[in-house]
């Protein structure tokens, strides 16, 4: 019985070709930072500026005085600050430009935009979907921290908005982006597949 010669690729051969497909994959990364970062400068440009739109700032501090009076609490809106009655005193929360979610709804913007190898369609149609969440996420956030504050005490106000809302929303983002970029991969894997 004759062995079967197995012909093997060349160990140079195999490292470079290893090599080549790790440059590539460190371009792709490289692109993606540049273009992520360059979208960022907006963002730092708006900051730095100190802008805010009051009627933003009072349409978000509306839909949020509504959903705190459909659970029972007390409040009455004044511009962009929620008053709400506790006992004998009132507690204003003022809702700054910051608290509208913008950065957090245009950092997932500027993750997808960067983002490589998808086409334009799908990433606007994720972005319309996603966009809108966000933003519900956010009057969740506020809601929240606002309902915990006034069950709890004001002392808890601090701790729940920055620890967990504001950490805590940048994971929702992180994770909504990963999850469509997870999504995105099985899609073109499915279709290369075919």
């Amino acid at each position: 019985m004759k062995k079967k010669k197995v012909s093997r690729p060349k160990k140079g051969r195999r490292k470079t070709k290893d090599k080549r497909e790790l440059n590539r994959k460190l371009i792709a990364v490289l692109w993606f930072l540049v273009k992520f970062n360059f979208l960022a400068i907006p963002l730092y440009l708006v900051i730095f500026m100190n802008i805010s739109i009051p009627a933003l700032q009072s349409s978000v501090a509306n839909i949020v005085q509504a959903v705190l009076n459909a659970l029972d609490y007390n409040s009455v809106v004044d511009g962009y600050i929620i008053n709400l009655s506790s006992g004998l005193s009132v507690v204003s929360v003022e809702i700054n430009f910051d608290c509208i979610g913008w950065k957090s709804m245009y950092a997932l913007f500027a993750l997808v935009i960067a983002t490589p190898k998808v086409f334009w369609k799908n990433k606007l149609k994720f972005l319309a979907i996603s966009m809108p969440a966000i933003f519900v996420i956010n009057i969740l956030r506020i809601v929240t921290t606002i309902a915990i504050a006034m069950s709890f005490g004001l002392e808890y106000l601090e701790a729940v908005h920055n620890i967990l809302w504001q950490e805590g929303l940048i994971v929702v983002v992180l994770g909504v982006w990963y999850f469509w970029l997870r999504k995105v991969a099985v899609i073109k894997t499915l279709k290369n597949e075919n």
